[in-house]
């Protein structure tokens, strides 16, 4: 509940969208995708009965991930955005 709720992904998407101008990139990045990544790696070490600082690893690795998949994700929502605003100038 803490990894999706008002403390993290949900604090994450809210700072994203927010207006503010000094975001804290790798703070938004880390409270999104990337903790969910981060949880489901550790519930699948748990799961197979991993030593704790093999949850720990696989936690890491997941966290990770994660950030790297958000920060792809964010930069394909960027070019998409410059993809749409380009094209919309070609047709003026």
């Amino acid at each position: 509940a803490i990894v999706a709720g008002s403390q993290g992904l949900c604090a994450g998407q809210a700072e994203d969208l927010s207006d503010a101008l000094n975001k804290d990139w790798p703070s938004i990045n880390r409270a999104k995708t990337a903790r969910l990544f981060e949880v489901s790696a550790r519930m699948g070490a748990l799961a197979l009965g991993a030593s704790p600082a093999d949850v720990d690893l696989c936690g890491n690795i997941g966290l990770s991930f994660g950030t790297a998949f958000q920060i792809k994700d964010d930069c394909e929502d960027q070019n998409g955005l410059f993809q749409s605003n380009s094209s919309n100038l070609a047709s003026m």
